[in-house]
């Protein structure tokens, strides 16, 4: 872990923006990979962005399954840990 920047307070990362001003992008995990995605990014657009379709996938993210009622409006937050599972078929 980084120590605290000169003058206290924590470390500042590539994606904080300067205070008092709205970040513009997040960094999140998915599936264990980071990626930067644009502020605002919800679990929906995600889905979207890396499978396409919505059918047969589950996401969790920071470890809580998110029902699929909620993917819209969920905003996945700077150092989120997603998860995105898809159904497989056989035995």
């Amino acid at each position: 872990m980084s120590a605290p920047a000169q003058g206290g307070g924590a470390p500042r990362g590539p994606t904080d923006a300067p205070e008092g001003t709205a970040r513009t992008t997040v960094s999140v995990a998915v599936n264990g990979s980071t990626v930067v995605l644009p502020a605002g990014t919800t679990v929906r657009d995600l889905v979207e962005r890396y499978w396409g379709a919505a059918g047969g996938v589950a996401v969790a993210v920071d470890g809580q399954i998110v029902s699929r009622s909620e993917w819209a409006a969920r905003e996945v937050a700077d150092g989120a840990a997603v998860e995105i599972v898809t159904a497989a078929a056989g035995g």
